[in-house]
C-alpha cells in the first residue's frame, strides 16, 4: 500500500516471463501496435502515445526539455515535493520558472492560477503536478485550470505520473498539452517506463526549437512511431510485455470501471482512517483519491508505525519524502485496489495504532470503510 510501485496482476508478471525479441523486428512493432492502441484509450487521446523507457521523472524531463528554451517563462504552483522537481526540470532547461508556493494543504485551483497568470503576463506555459504524493493533494477542479489557461493561449504541461488511470482526465477533451504518467502506478505496471502525450499545440513549439535533447527527442520518437511503429533507441523490452498486458487488463475491466474502483477505494480508506481519528495532510477539498498523507499521532513514528505494520501485518506502508520525511506517513491506493485490500489495510492500521498505545476502535474503522464501498463500489 505504498505509492508506486504496486503490486501487479500474476497475468503481467507472466507476460515478462519471455525470451527477449528483436525491437526491430515485426513481433516488435505488433507489440508496440497493441501499446498505443490501448494506451491512447487510458489516455483519452487520438494522438500516439510515446513511450520512454524511463522513470516517470524521466517523461517530465522529457516534458521540460522538448518544450523550453531561454526566454520561455513557467508557471509552476507547488503543493508538495514533485512541484518542486518539476520547477527543476524546467529551470535546468532554461525557462524562468515562477514558484507558486501554496498554502499548507491546498492544491491550484482556477482563481489562482487567473491570479498569477495577471501577476506575471509572459508566462507561456503552466505546468503542475495534477496530483501530488507526497503530500496527498489533488488539483480536483482540472478542467476549469486547463479552461483558464486555454483562454490565455498559454501551454499546459501536467504531470500525471501518479494519477493517470486513477482520477478521470480526458486528455484531448480537457485539452491539456503535455500530459506524462509513469508505468508503476495506476497503470498497475512494472516500474521503468514513461508514457507522454503530446497536443498539435504543443508540437508546433518543440518543431519550432533549435537544440532538442538527445535521448528524449519526442520529434524523434514521434518519426519512429510514425513510420516503423517502433521506438528510436533500445527499448526495455521487458517492461513493455508488461505495460501491454496491465494496459489489457485495464482496458478490458473498463477505463471508467478501473478509474471508479480507485475513487470507491478512496472514499472508503479515508472514511476508515478518519474513524482512527488521523489527521490529513491534505485539505477536504484537495484530498487525492490515489495517496492519504496523514499527520503522525503524538509521540508515534513514521518508522514505528511502518515497521510494526509490516512485521506483523505484512503491509506496507510509505514514510514523508524530502522536508516531509519524519512528519507524516502515507497509506496509497493505486492500480490493482480491491475492496480486501482497503479493508485489511485499515484493520491493520487501526490494530498497529493500538498496539502503540491510541485508544481506537478498529473495527468501527473497518465498518465505516466497508459501508463505503458497499455503496460506492463499481458494478
Amino acid at each position: 500500500m505504498i505509492p508506486g510501485p504496486t503490486d501487479l496482476d500474476e497475468r503481467v508478471i507472466n507476460a515478462m516471463n519471455r525470451q527477449m525479441i528483436d525491437h526491430r523486428s515485426q513481433e516488435f512493432r505488433d507489440l508496440m501496435r497493441s501499446i498505443e492502441d490501448n494506451a491512447r484509450k487510458v489516455f483519452g487521446t487520438s494522438s500516439y502515445v510515446y513511450v520512454l523507457t524511463s522513470s516517470g521523472t524521466g517523461g517530465v524531463e522529457a516534458a521540460a526539455s522538448n518544450l523550453v528554451e531561454a526566454g520561455d517563462h513557467v508557471l509552476i504552483p507547488i503543493s508538495g515535493l514533485f512541484g518542486e522537481r518539476l520547477a527543476e526540470a524546467f529551470e535546468a532547461y532554461g525557462a524562468t520558472v515562477y514558484r507558486e508556493k501554496l498554502p499548507e494543504a491546498e492544491g491550484p485551483t482556477p482563481e489562482l492560477i487567473a491570479s498569477k497568470l495577471d501577476e506575471h503576463p509572459d508566462t507561456n506555459i503552466v505546468a503542475f503536478p495534477y496530483n501530488d504524493t507526497s503530500t496527498g493533494i489533488i488539483a480536483h477542479n482540472l478542467e476549469d485550470i486547463v479552461k483558464v489557461c486555454r483562454r490565455r493561449d498559454k501551454l499546459v504541461v501536467i504531470d500525471a505520473v501518479s494519477i493517470l488511470g486513477g482520477a478521470r482526465m480526458p486528455v484531448d477533451e480537457l485539452g491539456i498539452d503535455l500530459c506524462v504518467t509513469g508505468s508503476q502506478k495506476c497503470l498497475a505496471a512494472p516500474p521503468g517506463l514513461a508514457l507522454v502525450s503530446v497536443s498539435q499545440r504543443a508540437w508546433e513549439k518543440i518543431e519550432g526549437k533549435k537544440r532538442r535533447p538527445p535521448y528524449f527527442d519526442l520529434v524523434k520518437y514521434r518519426h519512429f512511431l510514425e513510420e516503423r511503429m517502433e521506438t528510436p533507441f533500445t527499448p526495455a523490452v521487458s517492461l513493455f510485455w508488461g505495460l501491454d498486458m496491465a494496459l489489457k487488463i485495464i482496458v478490458e475491466t473498463g477505463v471508467g470501471r478501473w478509474i471508479g474502483r480507485h475513487q470507491s477505494g478512496a472514499a472508503a480508506l479515508y472514511a476508515g482512517l478518519e474513524k482512527l481519528g488521523l489527521r490529513f495532510y491534505s485539505g477536504d477539498n484537495f484530498r487525492s483519491p490515489t495517496v492519504a498523507a496523514m499527520h503522525l499521532p503524538h509521540g508515534l513514528t513514521d518508522s514505528a508505525i511502518r515497521e510494526k505494520m509490516a512485521k506483523e501485518h505484512g503491509i506496507l506502508i510509505a514514510g514523508g519524502l524530502g522536508p516531509y520525511r519524519g512528519k507524516m506517513f502515507r497509506v496509497a491506493n493505486i492500480g490493482n485496489v480491491s475492496r480486501e485490500k482497503i479493508l485489511k489495510t485499515i484493520e491493520a492500521l487501526g490494530k498497529t495504532l493500538s498496539g502503540l498505545g491510541l485508544s481506537i476502535n478498529p473495527g468501527e474503522a473497518v465498518e465505516a470503510a466497508r459501508e463505503k464501498l458497499e455503496r460506492t463500489w463499481p458494478g
